[in-house]
């Protein structure tokens, strides 16, 4: 292949990369230039057609990122549906780590998780919205989650009775982690021993579903 791409490929670029963005729920510019390594002046030059003829060494990384050959990257070969469907679904994605008091401010702080103006990620295996964020425990107070163990939450997953989720109390300004339990009404369980249950109040903001926790037994 030629150090540079016919210049009729740049329209095809733009479009596949955007797309694909969309599959591999990359949000911003600055997480693509992030994941590949590129600079986010080079990402935005492609994706506003500032550039006639990116060179493989700049495709190269982007289609690696984007799950795709070069060739379908530029167009000369389709973009097979199950290659999106499965970047998608087991690509490691990068999703911010959010301080516990950050927590109900979710989606407010997500969308602006640009690389530039975000310190903390961690990273999934899971399928993710555009607001999934994290939070990591740091505290010996639960069994079930021993402290270090990173919580990968969704906020736009609807509440299922049994699921553990993140709560933020209005009065109290604070929040929690409870076991949402549907039993004649919404109520939160403590996962500390010998806490009784409480009743869900207006009080009571639900600021996601734990999707998935690791635990790091040992810290780096």
């Amino acid at each position: 292949m030629d150090a540079t791409i016919r210049q009729d490929a740049q329209s095809e670029i733009m479009k596949n990369i955007k797309n694909l963005m969309i599959y591999n729920d990359i949000d911003t510019e600055a997480e693509l230039s992030r994941r590949s390594g590129l600079t986010a002046q080079t990402i935005s030059r492609i994706l506003k057609g500032g550039t006639n003829n990116p060179g493989v060494e700049t495709l190269m990384p982007l289609a690696k990122v984007l799950g795709v050959t070069i060739s379908q990257l530029i167009g000369e070969l389709p973009i097979q549906s199950h290659q999106a469907n499965e970047t998608q679904d087991h690509k490691p994605k990068s999703v911010p780590l959010l301080y516990w008091e950050q927590a109900n401010q979710w989606e407010k702080l997500v969308p602006e998780k640009g690389f530039q103006n975000w310190p903390d990620w961690t990273i999934t295996t899971m399928p993710t919205s555009r607001f999934t964020y994290a939070l990591k425990i740091t505290s010996h107070t639960f069994e079930k989650f021993p402290f270090n163990t990173i919580l990968i939450i969704d906020p736009e997953v609807e509440l299922a009775d049994g699921d553990f989720i993140i709560v933020y109390h209005t009065e109290e300004k604070r929040t929690f982690l409870k076991r949402y339990v549907h039993d004649g009404g919404e109520w939160l369980h403590s996962l500390i021993l010998n806490h009784p249950p409480e009743k869900m109040t207006k009080s009571h903001v639900a600021c996601g579903v734990v999707m998935q926790s690791t635990t790091a037994y040992r810290a780096e």
